[in-house]
């Protein structure tokens, strides 16, 4: 149970941290003539590492969440 907790708790705050992040970029100009994206801007800011960071942390507390519910049987 603590597990799934725990792990339900990761994946939300990386969910928040990547939205945080993309609405960021949504807000400063995303495109000049449909030529940037938020992928651009994140670049310009050096924030691409701190996206791929946050989308792991989801990643892994889903993975930790689904560990705690399967390992609830024992």
């Amino acid at each position: 149970m603590k597990k799934m907790i725990f792990g339900g708790l990761m994946m939300l705050s990386g969910i928040i941290g990547s939205a945080i992040l993309l609405a960021g970029t949504m807000a400063n100009s995303m495109t000049i003539n449909g030529q940037w994206s938020f992928s651009w801007n994140l670049s310009q800011y050096g924030l691409m590492p701190a996206l791929v960071l946050f989308i792991i942390i989801g990643v892994a507390g889903l993975l930790l969440g689904i560990w705690g519910l399967i390992e609830k049987d024992k």
